[in-house]
């Protein structure tokens, strides 16, 4: 199967509106930052947390950030590898101890991965006392399992669980793995029985990114992208990236993945791939069709809705 490369002006010249510095009405959009939108309007743009100026982001002390969406398009980051702030209503707490990423499942459920540790925050019991850390409350982590993997990263499987992904000492490789319980029961915050990981793909190559829709999987690992596909023995190979590694993915409903480099994002879809965003070093989440750009130098955060009519065939 051959794969081509086909750039976002030769999909849209003629059929498209670009966005760039100064473009944006109140709120101006950061230098080098471009966006190209179908011209019919199907696919929107919106701020919802507008770039920090950079006197105020010489104040802040975030690094390490890891940008999640929970189920009520809450924007979360994760900071200093041990922080979680909710920027939706202000909450920032700490687990006193370092964190490597976290997730929300479909019931909004909160999964935490740890140097060694798969858990959650356990209830809290409104009459007692948090301890404090530089004056931010210190929130407990009851740990579920244990990780066979190093340096994990972690993603919802869509269906109740998770996957993870790293360095597999034992293989001497990096690896995704799934959280699997008996019965194929879902994940509960610990009360269903686990039964074991389970191993999903195997790389040679740094997996930097894992991406579920339907009952597909997608990984990144180094410039290439593989959909894992239930009941194929093989991955197939969705993109070769000419010239970046391929550092996020997000899925759309409709089957389409957005992925992220060191100088944008682009868009697959049926077997069609274009780039449709510049920016260094973007971080990006999927919610339901709506798509948020996370530019971790300004804290800005994008929204484009409706991705799965950004290519559409008549």
């Amino acid at each position: 199967m051959k794969y081509f490369w086909m750039a976002v002006l030769f999909l849209l010249l003629g059929t498209s509106n670009v966005f760039s510095q100064d473009a944006s009405g109140e709120v101006p959009f950061p230098k080098n930052l471009t966006v190209v939108l179908p011209k019919d309007g199907t696919v929107t743009m919106d701020w919802i947390a507008a770039p920090l100026s950079a006197e105020e982001i010489g104040k802040t002390v975030m690094r390490d950030v890891v940008f999640r969406i929970d189920q009520n398009n809450n924007v979360w980051l994760g900071y200093n590898q041990k922080y979680l702030a909710n920027l939706g209503d202000g909450l920032n707490f700490s687990l006193g101890q370092p964190v490597r990423d976290f997730v929300f499942l479909d019931d909004g459920a909160l999964c935490i991965v740890t140097e060694t540790s798969l858990g959650f925050i356990p209830p809290i019991d409104n009459n007692g006392t948090l301890a404090q850390e530089k004056g931010i409350p210190v929130f407990p982590f009851q740990p579920l399992c244990s990780l066979p993997l190093k340096q994990c990263g972690i993603v919802s499987n869509n269906r109740g669980s998770v996957y993870i992904y790293g360095y597999d000492p034992a293989m001497n490789a990096y690896a995704v793995y799934e959280l699997l319980y008996e019965g194929n029961k879902a994940y509960h915050k610990g009360e269903k029985n686990l039964k074991g990981w389970g191993k999903v793909f195997l790389s040679s190559d740094k997996i930097s990114a894992v991406a579920a829709v339907g009952g597909e999987v997608y990984v990144a690992a180094g410039r290439r992208v593989f959909k894992i596909v239930s009941g194929q023995k093989e991955p197939v190979l969705v993109l070769v990236h000419p010239r970046e590694a391929v550092t996020g993915l997000a899925a759309v409903p409709d089957g389409s993945i957005v992925y992220a480099t060191g100088s944008g994002a682009g868009l697959i879809k049926s077997k069609m791939v274009m780039e449709f965003l510049k920016y260094p070093s973007v971080r990006i989440a999927q919610q339901k069709n709506d798509l948020l750009v996370f530019l971790p130098d300004n804290l800005g955060v994008l929204k484009l809705t409706n991705m799965d009519k950004f290519i559409t065939r008549k």
